[in-house]
């Protein structure tokens, strides 16, 4: 008489999934940061209520016209956003991070080419806070966010955002999954306001700006463990042969 067998075992499996479902929970907290010059406008630190247009030489590209004059980095106060006078110890609790942001008026763009190359099979994240400015004449923006190639300034992908709360920074962000194409051109970022109206003053802030690149694999990981652990359970279901 032959004696009932069992399906071989599969000792590597089941670590195989506790590896895959590690990197599948790691998520974005897991890649890497890509590196962003002054990415909260703390340099030059301007005086408090004041800005300075088209500072030179802090990392970041400012292009202006005539309808709004040049973009530049700010000082908030008070008039601006609530609580962000300067004060000893800093208080300017309103602003995400320092004492400075980024301004755009209309039609403005600012703009910074990063050190660092696209790589193949990563998402890479473009991501800031936005806020939208206290004073009843400032008209609500709407601006667009950009992950370009750095040589051409060819838009690779875009968000484009409209502010609806006065006072308050909010985060955005626009993802962009790079392949082969894309490999070794370089990164840059952009923030462009898309507020036409001559008419219609508007400003957007911006501050703690960060760029982040996770590998493709890392989104595919939850369907891989899926798919194992149905061949598992198939495997451990199949009729014993005599």
């Amino acid at each position: 008489m032959h004696r009932p067998t069992s399906p071989a075992p599969l000792p590597c499996l089941p670590g195989l999934l506790a590896l895959l479902v590690a990197a599948t929970w790691a998520g974005p907290a897991a890649g890497a940061s890509i590196p962003v010059v002054n990415p909260s406008f703390e340099a030059p630190l301007v005086g408090d209520g004041t800005f300075a247009a088209s500072p030179p030489g802090v990392g970041w590209q400012f292009f202006g016209n005539a309808l709004a004059g040049d973009p530049g980095i700010q000082n908030p106060g008070d008039v601006e956003f609530t609580g962000a006078s300067d004060q000893t110890p800093d208080l300017d609790t309103t602003i995400p991070d320092g004492r400075n942001t980024g301004y755009l008026n209309n039609l403005t763009v600012i703009r910074q080419v990063l050190t660092s190359s696209f790589k193949a099979d990563r998402t890479y994240t473009f991501s800031l806070q936005a806020g939208w400015r206290l004073e009843s004449f400032v008209g609500a923006p709407t601006f667009e966010l950009l992950l370009l190639r750095g040589d051409t300034l060819a838009p690779l992908a875009s968000r484009q955002v409209t502010l609806a709360l006065r006072d308050l920074f909010t985060p955005h962000s626009v993802s962009f999954a790079a392949g082969a194409a894309e490999a070794g051109l370089p990164i840059a970022i952009e923030m462009r306001s898309l507020d036409a109206t001559p008419s219609v003053f508007t400003q957007a802030n911006f501050d703690s700006v960060a760029v982040s690149a996770v590998p493709e694999a890392r989104a595919h990981a939850a369907t891989l463990a899926g798919a194992l652990a149905f061949a598992w359970t198939a495997r451990r279901r199949r009729p014993s042969r005599r």
